[in-house]
């Protein structure tokens, strides 16, 4: 297995940084040419992360100790899924 030196971790990292940096823009500049776009893109991102812990809470439901735990988790699963459903 080889080493990899931290002037190379540094070098790669940070061309990443650039590229996620250029991506902001120009989704920022694309938000601000339509607004409209933009706000269903982040209402679409939201929805999708309401959904994705809501199934989070349902899988780690089944992991809780006691009855009171797993059913308190059950329900904010559900509800999660639900609000992002018809967000």
């Amino acid at each position: 297995m080889t080493s990899q030196s931290p002037v190379s971790f540094l070098y790669k990292a940070s061309r990443w940084s650039i590229a996620w940096g250029v991506l902001l823009i120009v989704f920022g500049i694309l938000a601000v040419g339509s607004p409209d776009g933009g706000g269903r893109a982040v209402n679409a991102l939201i929805a999708w992360l309401l959904v994705l812990g809501g199934v989070v809470h349902l899988v780690l439901a089944f992991h809780a100790r006691g009855a009171g735990s797993l059913i308190w988790r059950l329900l904010v699963g559900v509800a999660y899924i639900f609000i992002g459903d018809i967000y």
